[in-house]
Formats: C-alpha cells, structure tokens, sequence
C-alpha cells in the first residue's frame, strides 16, 4: 500500500515538515502553475526549460545569460561581487 503524501500550499508549513516542494495554486511570474521549490521557491517548469541542458543554446537562454552578464558581469559593481562570492567559496568550502 503506498502512502499518499499531501503536498502542503504554504512555503513555511511544507519547510517545518522537511519536504522539498509545496503546491501554492499561485501562477509563476512567468505563468506557470505548479509545484515550488522550498529551497529557493522557484517553479518547477521554469527551472525544467531553463537549466534543461538541451534547452541551453535556445534563444531565450541566450538572451537570459546576455542580460544576465550584462548586469552582473560586465559592470565593474558586477565584477566585484563575482570577485567576492569566489573569495567567500574558496573560504567557506576549506
């Protein structure tokens, strides 16, 4: 008999059990509908289409990791905060 486990709709009610995913019913910015991540409370389907490695040389991945390094990368601001979140890895995983 396989036990059917309830997927909570609330990020703090589906943290206090330990589970990995909550269900809010509320569409993603991007319109998606359907289960979080507790972690980062990102939608399942965006995380799918964008980090799929087939998905990776699609146009709007081009287009997401060209701002992306326009705004993180290539400005000086951008350049120190890369710099240090290397010096805080490289120092918190001695």
């Amino acid at each position: 008999m396989i036990k059917e486990v309830q997927i909570p709709k609330l990020h703090e009610e589906a943290k206090e059990k330990g589970l990995k995913f909550y269900f809010s019913g509320i569409p993603f910015k991007h319109g998606h509908i359907s289960k979080r991540r507790v972690r980062n409370a990102h939608c399942l389907d965006c995380e799918k289409k964008i980090w799929n490695p087939k998905n990776r040389a699609k146009p709007y991945r081009k287009k997401y990791m060209k701002e992306y390094r326009l705004k993180y990368k290539d400005t000086q601001q951008g350049k120190l905060n890369l710099q240090k979140s290397v010096y805080l890895a490289n120092f918190l995983y001695r």
